[in-house]
């Protein structure tokens, strides 16, 4: 697929994520940096972690279902992931993201409403 035609067809699938999809993207984010083996950090230039079909939906959410890009960065501090994975996440949703604070910032108002990829 030629990259501005893929490009539009990701801009274009991005405008069809819900408000519960942002939240699932910042959740991710958030979740890497805090990891309990260590902080972790969502590669970015030439990784595959910027490209949607990277992500599934669950009963429970958003979820990352690619691993091997995402690596434990020993000299990162929390804020320091949260930063950079908030920018991997935001490329995938094609809007800049807000992942500082918690989700009572952020209220999602209908949490299970998620973009249908079979319609």
């Amino acid at each position: 697929m030629g990259g501005d035609r893929y490009e539009s067809r990701k801009e274009c699938f991005a405008t069809y994520l819900t408000e519960a999809d942002l939240h699932g993207f910042r959740t991710i984010a958030r979740q890497y940096a805090n990891s309990t083996r260590c902080i972790s950090k969502m590669e970015g230039v030439g990784a595959d972690n910027i490209y949607v079909e990277q992500y599934i939906i669950s009963q429970a959410g958003l979820r990352h279902g690619d691993f091997d890009n995402v690596e434990c960065c020993e000299d990162c501090s929390y804020a320091d992931a949260l930063e950079f994975n908030c920018e991997i996440v935001s490329q995938v949703a094609h809007k800049s993201l807000i992942c500082e604070g918690s989700d009572l910032d952020q209220p999602v108002r209908f949490p299970d409403d998620h973009i249908n990829t079979t319609e």
